[in-house]
């Protein structure tokens, strides 16, 4: 005997509305249904999103230090190029020998440079203690 969601009456077994209240058994199992599908999908969602949060846990760091890494060799290598232009660089094979000795005492003066080669090996850990 089915019982009516909607009234709470008894039906006879092969009826397919409601005795007392007139809607379809058909409709409040379909709505039961629905309603079965939204809460499974709520706990879908709710296990995906957890799934994102500790992948991004996990990977985040990586991804920062990875990145941090490329910046700080772009950075030296920028600030490199930049002291042997200040110095009258680019040594060449063309270069003498003399002028090579000038530009490199003039880029080896270079507290920027010397900065961005403190910080890349202290990041690289390549730093000599």
């Amino acid at each position: 005997m089915p019982i009516c969601k909607h009234c709470g009456a008894r039906s006879a077994d092969n009826a397919s509305l409601c005795s007392k209240c007139g809607v379809a058994f058909g409709s409040q199992l379909r709505a039961q249904a629905g309603q079965a599908r939204q809460r499974n999908l709520g706990v879908v969602r709710g296990v995906v999103w957890a799934a994102v949060v500790v992948v991004l846990a996990i990977a985040a760091p990586s991804a920062y230090h990875s990145a941090d890494g490329y910046y700080l060799k772009f950075h030296l290598d920028s600030v490199t190029a930049n002291a042997i232009d200040h110095c009258g660089g680019p040594i060449t094979a063309t270069t003498p020998t003399y002028e090579q000795d000038q530009i490199n005492s003039c880029v080896s003066k270079s507290d920027e440079l010397a900065k961005a080669k403190s910080d890349y090996a202290a990041f690289t850990g390549s730093a000599k203690h």
